[in-house]
């Protein structure tokens, strides 16, 4: 539409730097994303488990008989917590890449049927309508990179999760 205001309207540096704006804007949030959960995630761990260690000395001994009873029977409820919270952790990453994956996959498909057509049609239309389909299916690989990088930062949050409570995949 714009480009017939007239022919010297040339709107594809616009088009160029809203991409590269967009890339890095993903480039910094996934950076900034992965450098605050990795160490909010070590931190959690090393306090969690000094945390734990602290309870079960006070705990046997607090009660001087039955204390050592009571560490084994927390620990044993310990231990089964952090196996029910790592199986639906890991349940809900295999749930949630399964989930993810299709929109993915539709969104390169579709930009591999839009640089097709482009190539198909370049000998039968001019450069304008060329250069466009190259631009929308540049356009639709760039949403796919923001699926992918949605993913990977929900897929680092959950195993942050789990690596907490000291589960080794």
């Amino acid at each position: 539409l714009f480009s017939r205001l007239s022919e010297k309207t040339d709107f594809s540096k616009i088009a160029e730097f809203s991409k590269n704006l967009s890339n890095t804007v993903l480039t910094v949030s996934l950076v900034v994303f992965t450098a605050y959960l990795a160490i909010s995630g070590a931190f959690s761990i090393s306090r969690d488990g000094a945390m734990y260690k602290a309870a079960r000395y006070a705990l046997s001994q607090g009660v001087p008989i039955v204390g050592t009873y009571l560490r084994e029977g927390i620990d044993m409820v310990v231990l089964c917590s952090v196996e029910i919270k790592n199986a639906v952790g890991t349940a809900a990453l295999l749930v949630f890449l399964a989930l993810s994956l299709s929109p993915v996959v539709k969104c390169y498909a579709l930009s591999l049927a839009i640089k097709l057509s482009a190539a198909i049609s370049s000998p039968f239309s001019d450069e304008k309508t060329v250069r466009f389909l190259d631009g929308v299916a540049k356009s639709v690989d760039s949403v796919g990179a923001s699926l992918l990088c949605v993913l990977l930062m929900y897929m680092e949050s959950v195993f942050v999760l789990i690596a907490a409570t000291r589960y080794v995949l």
